[in-house]
């Protein structure tokens, strides 16, 4: 079977629907990362980093002093993509969020943007996030918001463009239950296949489970501490900054 992937970069641009949406993050993703992170050269990590355009544009806008730069990605597509950059700095290597692995190294700052909505395990993907920061380091995701009223209006929007990252999704879910779901406020994590292995659609994916998870297990267990929660355009994203205490 071919593998599954999406080059984010075309989010961004006209005319992808809700590209001002993805601009809009990354605006506010800047400007997060001034306030808290990497103010000298230091070490960057970023998971899901697609073909590196994210890492490309915080680079070229100075958000990030240039250092050590490793972008993770579970595509061998879109990690030669990347490569074909040729940013100063910084390597791309294949590697799945979904495989628990022992870091070689630990890094002052880590992120990972629009990718965790896409994994059923999200806490195994955290775990690796977690264990991939330094203390004292910074750690920063952002994720959409699928509930609510962005939650039917997304859904709506792909019931009539049926993208392709959505099609297993409706072939395996009752789309009406869960439009139900949508609408009475609902969680709908209840219709994912958490112990799934491959990237999947945005739908199904709560984040208020994922932030939830986060609160119990790392922030009153003092690993982390919170250093900003934000939304993006009108709650369509979120943003959650960290820091690590152990």
């Amino acid at each position: 079977m071919a593998e599954h992937f999406v080059v984010h970069e075309t989010c961004y641009k006209w005319p992808y629907p809700g590209c001002w949406v993805h601009r809009a993050r990354l605006k506010a993703l800047r400007a997060v990362i001034r306030r808290f992170g990497l103010t000298a050269p230091g070490s960057w990590a970023d998971f899901g980093c697609s073909n590196g355009y994210v890492i490309e544009q915080l680079v070229k806008s100075a958000t990030v002093a240039p250092g050590r730069i490793m972008g993770y990605d579970h595509s061998n597509q879109l990690v030669a993509l990347a490569r074909g950059k040729k940013i100063p700095r910084a390597e791309f290597i294949t590697q799945d969020l979904l495989s628990m692995w022992s870091p070689d190294r630990q890094f002052e700052l880590v992120t990972c943007f629009e990718t965790l909505e896409h994994i059923g395990d999200f806490r195994t993907a955290f775990r690796n996030l977690f264990h991939h920061l330094q203390p004292r380091g910074l750690l920063v995701i952002s994720v959409p918001n699928e509930t609510g009223f962005w939650g039917v209006l997304k859904f709506i929007v792909r019931v009539i463009g049926r993208k392709p990252s959505d099609r297993s999704f409706f072939t395996r879910v009752d789309g009406l239950a869960y439009f139900r779901a949508l609408l009475a406020g609902r969680s709908i994590a209840d219709f994912r296949a958490t112990g799934q292995a491959t990237i999947d659609s945005h739908l199904g994916f709560d984040y208020r489970m994922l932030f939830r998870h986060i609160e119990e297990e790392y922030v009153r267990r003092r690993l982390l501490q919170q250093k900003e929660a934000r939304q993006v355009f009108a709650g369509a994203g979120h943003i959650r900054a960290y820091t690590r205490i152990a």
